[in-house]
């Protein structure tokens, strides 16, 4: 069962890696000349209202991809340590000696 979960997410982040890389060059793209690098940047630091400012209405069903990947991201960390919290109330802590 394990090793199925595992592959399940595995594919998962690999198709979540590939939508937000994705709509990370679309916004990029239309960015002018000389502002891509900060585009990326604003990307990076999910300003997503000032990208929208910046580029214009052609930027939003970019940015509504990022958002998602970004709220799915904030979800999949929140569940990972919600597991991680259980699997240890219920075990035991693993770093105490027995």
């Amino acid at each position: 069962m394990g090793e199925f979960l595992a592959a399940v997410f595995g594919i998962a982040g690999i198709v979540w890696i590939g939508l937000m890389l994705s709509a990370m060059f679309g916004v990029l793209q239309l960015a002018p000349k000389g502002q891509k690098l900060r585009a990326y940047h604003q990307l990076s630091m999910w300003q997503f209202g000032q990208i929208r400012t910046d580029l214009g209405p052609a930027a939003e069903p970019h940015l509504k991809i990022m958002r998602r990947g970004a709220y799915a991201f904030v979800a999949l960390i929140a569940v990972v340590i919600v597991v991680v919290a259980v699997a240890i109330f219920i075990n035991g802590n693993p770093a105490t000696p027995s």
